[in-house]
């Protein structure tokens, strides 16, 4: 047999292992990787980003994980990180590639990546507002709430809508 019929089988094995992992989000919890709430939100705004991140968090697992994987560390120098990514400043160029995706060089903490996220435009502005809300407060990061009435606000104005 050759090489092909011991790798193949392995990366697949691999990818399934890291892309379909269907943790319930306990693990996260245990491991500080659940949200951190944002300072200065009143009780109801509160209770709005724990779903928003609770939403976001199993759209992520649908349409992002793939890629960017289960803990935000994204693919070697393929696909860059979520975790820690200074890119996240930026929320409206992040929402705007959520839903229009990307293509050519974008620069993560110091390191550039050359490749294509594919569009995602079956997502609504509800569901962006979820997986930005829980991309920008998971691993570690503090990006805050976005709501479904900036989402939507961002959306009109992204360059790629134009």
């Amino acid at each position: 047999m050759s090489l092909y019929h011991y790798i193949v089988p392995a990366l697949l094995g691999w990818f399934c292992l890291t892309a379909c992992s269907g943790d319930s989000g306990k693990q996260e919890q245990q491991q500080g990787t659940g949200p951190s709430v944002p300072a200065g939100l009143d009780d109801a705004t509160e209770m709005k980003f724990k779903q928003y991140w609770t939403h976001g968090r199993r759209l992520y697992k649908q349409h992002c994980i793939g890629c960017h994987q289960n803990d935000g560390s994204g693919l070697a120098q393929l696909i860059p990180p979520l975790a820690g990514a200074d890119f996240l400043e930026n929320r409206e160029r992040v929402i705007c590639i959520i839903k229009h995706g990307q293509q050519g060089e974008v620069v993560v903490n110091g390191i550039t990546y050359d490749g294509v996220m594919p569009a995602s435009p079956q997502l609504q502005a509800l569901d962006i507002a979820e997986i930005a809300t829980y991309i920008l407060n998971a691993w570690g990061n503090e990006g805050g709430f976005v709501s479904v009435q900036q989402a939507d606000s961002i959306l009109n104005t992204c360059p790629e809508k134009q």
